[in-house]
């Protein structure tokens, strides 16, 4: 398997949009289900392995849609 810059590249790129995503609603405190949508789909941009490694932002981003469903349900 050889090193592709470019492949390596937009991966890192995809891992770091979806950092700042993660950072701008864990500040507000909720997701809607549109935004988490939006997560989801730049997540299934990334390579398996990245996958795996960062599966804890989803896990994160659930939590947050799970508080903005509790405000929703009230």
């Amino acid at each position: 398997m050889t090193w592709n810059k470019n492949r390596q590249m937009k991966q890192a790129y995809i891992v770091m949009k979806l950092d700042l995503m993660l950072a701008q609603h864990r500040e507000m405190g909720i997701v809607d289900l549109e935004e988490l949508h939006q997560f989801i789909a730049q997540f299934r941009h990334l390579d398996r392995k990245r996958q795996q490694i960062y599966a804890w932002m989803v896990d994160e981003m659930g939590e947050l849609w799970d508080a903005f469903d509790e405000v929703n349900d009230v």
